[in-house]
């Protein structure tokens, strides 16, 4: 009789531990260098705008998961093939919606621009008159900017990151760069450059970005990160995340439904 009492408790430990496992499947979250939405502080550690909407999104639905920062082509391929994979903080495509991803937010909203050095004289009147021009245009691998400005014909030098960019056209490799509104000033402060250093040479578009998730991951971790992204919207949280970057940043972010963070003129 005691044998089998012991059994069964056992047999009941295993399948509440089963039942957890269900629960909470394992998330794969990653992040590239994008200040000020995602980057790394001196210690080493992820942080930034969308970090904090993510860990705090994860902590209300009950979710595990380690930011990782990692280049964004190498995320976003293990992304396309492999469900349970978030990855923020990306703008929402027609490529990315056919290949089924999941889009919360938005959490951010920029003025898209390609950006030239403070002073340069160079006049740009359209994406087709700097193809037309042959200019060259620093950008990212993967970004969708980068797809984008390679669509209309653009002549593009890609790096592998953002900070690397303002390196390269700062010592005059190229003679424009894409960029935002927001992100902009967060790159010149970390490089150490002016904030007047640079201007924008041409508008692109507004446009959100999101929290995305891939095709294939575990319906009820979408469910619980929906729920908890729209309680923190109404909780306040995003309007605390907001104000606590404009005083990091030194220039003032907004929260507001359907557009996420941005500056107060957009």
């Amino acid at each position: 009789m005691k044998q089998c009492i012991v059994f069964l408790f056992a047999l009941t430990i295993a399948l509440t531990n089963a039942r957890d496992v269900h629960a909470q499947p394992d998330l794969k979250v990653f992040t590239d260098v994008e200040a000020p939405a995602n980057y790394e502080n001196v210690e080493g550690e992820p942080v930034g705008t969308s970090v904090d909407i993510v860990r705090e999104m994860l902590k209300r639905a009950g979710l595990e998961g380690t930011v990782t920062l990692m280049p964004w082509t190498r995320a976003y391929e293990h992304a396309k093939s492999n469900g349970n994979v978030m990855l923020f903080t990306a703008g929402k495509t027609k490529e990315r919606e056919q290949l089924g991803f999941h889009f919360i937010g938005p959490v951010i909203s920029r003025t898209h621009a390609l950006y030239k050095r403070s002073g340069e004289k160079l006049d740009v009147e359209s994406l087709e008159d700097i193809a037309n021009k042959q200019i060259v245009v620093g950008g990212v691998l993967g970004d969708w900017r980068t797809d984008y400005l390679l669509s209309k014909g653009v002549n593009m030098d890609l790096s592998t990151g953002f900070d690397l960019n303002i390196r390269k056209i700062d010592a005059n490799r190229y003679a424009l760069i894409v960029s935002s509104d927001i992100e902009m000033p967060a790159l010149l402060a970390d490089e150490n450059l002016p904030m007047d250093s640079f201007e924008m040479a041409l508008v692109l578009k507004k446009a959100p970005s999101y929290i995305m998730l891939s095709n294939g991951t575990d319906k009820e971790i979408l469910n619980r990160l929906d729920a908890a992204y729209e309680e923190m919207v109404e909780s306040g949280f995003l309007d605390k995340v907001a104000e606590k970057y404009s005083n990091i940043l030194g220039y003032e972010l907004v929260f507001t439904p359907g557009k996420g963070l941005h500056r107060p003129a957009d």
